[in-house]
Parts: structure tokens; C-alpha cells; sequence
């Protein structure tokens, strides 16, 4: 079980901390990584995949220490394919802005920008298949509906409701961890 503690905010909306993994069913948890956004398990369970910022640079890595992508904006919700060949993560042009673009990144480094610039991308997650990213966006102000992208970059809307919706995860049966804030 990964953990993350001792967060503070990092910049606009994005937290960090230390990574600890911990036995499942009881242990003390073991110090892994320092400054971490974010964390995602590959299909076997044995490689973490993470983001994090590293001298004003947005990154990640995977396996854990090898740098996969570095970029002078942040990059969030980095999610391994269910296969763990491909990333697909939110690609944000500017630290501390959720402006970005939904981008897939294979294991050699190559990245391919998959949507345009949306002016608020947050939440991201593979369908169980592997044949559809899934995330919120909006294409003005903060108004996020789920909507869906290809590996080749074919898009469509799924849903859209007032207010802002941030989607989490879809469970390897096709249902979908979501939620809408009104704030």
C-alpha cells in the first residue's frame, strides 16, 4: 500500500509529500521518496510510477527514479495504461494554472499530445481496456464534464453537468469514481 504524508501545498491546487509503502494487512510504513504529487502502481504492483517537481521543473519517472518526461509547466494525474506500456497524464503549460492538455507518454520517453489546451484539466483515468482515456475538462472557465480520448487522439464528450466534475478513477468493471463540487 502506497502512502502519502506530510503534505503541503505545493503550488495551486497540487500537494506533496513523502511516499511510504506499508504491508497491507500491518507494518510500519517504509520512507520512500520525498516531494511526490503523485502515485500510480504498474499492473503487477511491483513499479510506482510518480510526478513530482524538481528544480522548477514538472516530471515524471517510472519506474521510481528514472525520468520519463520533464516540462517547465507541472504535469498531473500521471495513470499507467492497464497493459504498463503507455502514461497518460494532464500536461499543464503553467505552474500552478490547471490549463493543460491530456498527453500520453510511451516508455521510451515519446510524448504525444492528445487534446488541446483546456481551460481547466483535472482528473484522468484508462478505461479497464486500455482503448479510452477518460478525464474532466473544460473548455471555458472551470466548468469540467467528463470526456473521453483514443490513444490516436479521437475525442468525444460523455457527460456534463453544472457545476465541476473531477473523476478519479473507473474500476477494472466500468464504473466510475466521480465527483461534482459546487462550490
Amino acid at each position: 500500500m502506497a502512502v502519502v504524508t506530510n503534505q503541503e501545498m505545493a503550488h495551486n491546487g497540487v500537494w506533496v509529500g513523502t511516499l511510504a509503502l506499508a504491508p497491507l494487512f500491518g507494518g510500519a510504513p517504509r520512507e520512500v521518496a520525498e516531494k511526490i504529487q503523485s502515485v500510480d502502481f504498474d499492473p503487477t504492483g511491483q513499479h510506482l510510477l510518480i510526478t513530482r517537481d524538481v528544480e522548477g521543473r514538472g516530471r515524471i519517472e517510472y519506474p521510481l527514479g528514472n525520468v520519463l518526461y520533464e516540462t517547465k509547466g507541472h504535469v498531473s494525474f500521471a495513470r499507467l495504461s492497464p497493459d504498463g506500456t503507455r502514461i497518460a497524464f494532464v500536461d499543464h503549460p503553467w505552474v500552478g494554472d490547471d490549463r493543460g492538455a491530456i498527453a500520453m507518454l510511451d516508455l521510451e520517453g515519446r510524448v504525444k499530445t492528445l487534446t488541446e489546451n483546456w481551460s481547466s484539466a483535472q482528473g484522468l483515468a484508462w478505461t479497464p481496456d486500455g482503448g479510452e482515456i477518460w478525464y474532466t475538462a473544460a473548455s471555458s472557465g472551470n466548468a469540467r464534464e467528463l470526456r473521453a480520448v483514443t490513444p490516436d487522439g479521437v475525442r468525444r464528450s460523455i457527460s456534463g453537468f453544472p457545476g465541476m466534475m473531477l473523476l478519479f478513477d473507473i474500476s477494472k468493471d466500468g464504473r466510475v469514481l466521480l465527483c461534482r463540487d459546487n462550490i
